[in-house]
């Protein structure tokens, strides 16, 4: 499901050039997703931040002219905002 206010492949190209510095060098760009448990439950805002990672991960695949390769991942969350992030991450 996409996010109400979408960008288009163009504006997320420019939003990921513009905030991390990507150049034509980049050829993998990974998204990474906590997820909720039994200690931090679900919520609305949890569902936006998956959903639009999900769907900007697939704007990005279907145009690989911007990335070689795009990954989505998901981990169990960390708790606490800049906490370390756990040995492992699913895909």
């Amino acid at each position: 499901m996409a996010p109400a206010q979408q960008l288009d492949k163009n504006e997320l190209q420019s939003l990921l050039q513009g905030c991390f510095g990507i150049t034509a060098g980049d050829h993998t760009l990974t998204f990474l997703v906590d997820l909720p448990d039994a200690s931090l439950p679900d919520n609305s805002d949890w569902q936006f931040r998956r959903n639009l990672a999900q769907h900007w991960s697939e704007l990005l695949r279907s145009e690989p002219a911007f990335f070689e390769r795009v990954q989505l991942y998901s981990f169990p969350h960390a708790a606490s905002n800049n906490a370390d992030l756990p040995d492992h991450i699913f895909r």
